[in-house]
């Protein structure tokens, strides 16, 4: 299960993702970093999950993250420590007149 951050306000979690009622991860908004607003499953990689905001996409080992953090809440800016982070590149769209 996962909720979106449009669920919630700041300081509330940005994202949990939990697994037969365990708390496996826990994502806590940071000031400094846009909102979460899409998690994706790897189909064939049941461990491997992405997360991602308007600029960035996170790759990460929920296997990792859950055996570190124990469900404990994890501020957003360390998901820069713990996956592989990917620049999403803004799309402009020309507007003809």
């Amino acid at each position: 299960m996962f909720r979106e951050s449009s669920c919630f306000p700041r300081g509330e979690p940005d994202l949990k993702l939990c697994i037969r009622g365990r708390l496996l991860l826990c994502i806590i908004p940071s000031a400094d970093a846009d909102p979460l607003h899409s998690v994706k499953w790897h189909p064939k990689q049941p461990d491997t999950l992405a997360v991602a905001s308007e600029t960035k996409m996170y790759l990460l080992d929920l296997a990792d993250a859950a055996r570190t953090y124990r469900g404990e809440p994890l501020p957003q800016v360390e998901l820069n420590h713990i996956s592989q982070v990917f620049t999403v590149p803004s799309v402009g769209v020309e507007h003809s007149v």
